[in-house]
């Protein structure tokens, strides 16, 4: 009688997608550790800054890439949550700044109406 054992051996199943940032204006957003922990914290997928910087990224190579961000997770969802905090980080920053408008300020604007004296130095 001959046993057969079988072995079931679980490799672990990783989702991992590289997004090139080395041409995105607000790339400095997405390097900072801060932001990345971040967007590690909302998706659960793990994110890293990979490759170099290149004014013209025609002049990269394979041995030195672009800038991009590696993103790796044990689930497809959690991949595609961390692109959605990509997108939501870099929508926030080219969002426009509302600036409330001055504030008149009768003092100020009487000292600058009046007239000011010069002074000569010399």
């Amino acid at each position: 009688m001959s046993i057969i054992i079988f072995v079931l051996i679980y490799f672990k199943q990783e989702w991992v997608k590289d997004i090139d940032i080395n041409d995105v204006k607000n790339r400095y957003l997405l390097t900072k550790s801060e932001n990345q922990k971040k967007i590690k914290t909302e998706s659960g997928a793990d994110i890293t800054t990979r490759g170099r910087y290149y004014p013209d990224s025609s002049l990269a190579t394979d041995k030195d890439p672009p800038l991009y961000l590696h993103l790796s997770a044990k689930t497809e969802e959690m991949i595609k949550l961390a692109i959605v905090e990509i997108k939501n980080l870099l929508e926030q920053a080219d969002a426009p700044v509302h600036t409330p408008p001055p504030v008149e300020r009768p003092q100020q604007l009487q000292q600058l109406q009046q007239p000011q004296e010069l002074v000569s130095i010399y």
